[in-house]
């Protein structure tokens, strides 16, 4: 009898204490992103109002996680590391070593190295006026994905916190989730939070949740990897999701 009762109990409490850590996670979380964007303003007064150098993988238009070239060149969130010293703040809670090993934090597959050196901008490309940096590419990664800049990365506004203040500008919204994985990220992505929705991160550095459903409303979020078109229709609903 004793030992029933200890069961029902049990199975009373395990539901409630996996939505507490689900909970817990979604606040430590959101707590990154803001102390991410601390950074970034940091940043954007040194740099004129621009934001750290985007960079995406050419063959993956969602991905936006690498924080270092394998020239040593700083990209995306790499560059703020000199900004923000924690190198637990780059990652979201909810992706645990045995997620997405590949974007979590310290995990055998992404070693956090303190071998960083104070960031300098690279020269800009001919004719962009903004950083263009080497295709070549080495970890580590964050778990935060940088926003989607569009097709070619020429369709949105210049790169910077004024013309981002009400746009997202880093998140935990992958794109994808159960993705197999393929070439640089082999181990695959789970969406975080259990797809119950995302934090993001905007350019006056406010950071928000959205629930799943409003961004599942235009294309569910599944294994299949969204095109730039499709990674940039789903940033501009995340501009304005409540």
């Amino acid at each position: 009898m004793v030992a029933a009762i200890v069961f029902l109990a049990a199975a009373l409490l395990l539901p409630a204490l996996a939505q507490a850590r689900r909970q817990a996670a979604r606040v430590q979380c959101a707590a990154n992103l803001r102390q991410l964007g601390v950074g970034a303003g940091a940043y954007s007064v040194e740099y004129r109002f621009g934001l750290p150098t985007h960079h995406v993988d050419p063959g993956l238009s969602f991905d936006t996680f690498l924080m270092r070239l394998s020239d040593g060149q700083c990209v995306n969130l790499g560059l703020l590391v000199d900004y923000v010293r924690n190198g637990a703040v780059f990652y979201c809670p909810a992706q645990p070593t045995d997620r997405s090993p590949d974007i979590a934090y310290d995990s055998p597959h992404n070693q956090w190295r303190w071998q960083w050196q104070t960031p300098s901008p690279p020269s800009p490309g001919p004719g962009k006026g903004e950083p263009e940096p080497s295709p070549a590419q080495s970890g580590p990664n964050s778990s935060y994905a940088t926003r989607s800049r569009g097709p070619g990365g020429a369709a949105v506004a210049a790169w910077t916190t004024l013309n981002h203040s009400n746009k997202v500008v880093y998140g935990d919204f992958l794109g994808v989730d159960d993705w197999p994985g393929r070439g640089r990220l082999p181990h695959g992505l789970l969406a975080p939070h259990d797809r119950q929705g995302y934090n993001r991160l905007f350019g006056d550095g406010s950071v928000l949740w959205a629930a799943s459903e409003g961004i599942d409303a235009l294309r569910p979020v599944g294994p299949d990897e969204p095109t730039p078109l499709e990674l940039l229709e789903y940033y501009e609903l995340l501009d304005i999701l409540p």
